[in-house]
């Protein structure tokens, strides 16, 4: 760009000269010729800046919409980890709650089991209930002493 900028420069100052000498009476037509030429290349000059301001404003943008591009993949990499974290956190959790619930299962299934071995005692040393399930005297009698029945 300075390049550009310094080239135009020296056109410009050139074509001062040039007016310099054809308002001092030299060899107008000559004159006339640098100064057309200098003007056309200054033309070129100043149509070749704008063909570089316009290619670098392109590069700019494409740049900067690169950029942005890459910040939303690091911002979405980002959130992937987190999520990540926040998912083995949880997993972690549901894995102590399963643990939790399997031993409060076991414990249950241990004192079912303690409760029909009991039962299956006391039924065996006095029946509660007859062979078709009818209930016999005795629990209600058990009963009216406040012992408590199976």
């Amino acid at each position: 760009m300075n390049k550009w900028l310094s080239k135009l420069e020296a056109a410009k100052n050139k074509y001062e000269d040039l007016l310099a000498q054809a308002s001092q009476g030299k060899d107008k037509t000559q004159t006339k010729q640098f100064a057309e030429n200098l003007m056309k290349r200054v033309a070129a000059s100043v149509k070749a800046l704008q063909n570089h301001a316009e290619k670098q404003k392109k590069l700019d943008q494409h740049k900067l919409t690169e950029a942005e591009a890459s910040l939303g993949r690091n911002s979405i990499v980002v959130k992937e980890q987190r999520l990540q974290q926040e998912l083995e956190e949880m997993q972690k959790k549901t894995s102590k709650f399963e643990k939790e619930a399997k031993d409060v299962q076991d414990e249950f299934k241990r004192v079912k089991e303690a409760l029909r071995q009991k039962k299956d005692a006391v039924e065996r040393t006095a029946p509660l209930k007859d062979d078709d399930g009818n209930e016999l005297p005795l629990r209600g009698e058990l009963q009216a002493l406040g012992v408590e029945t199976l």
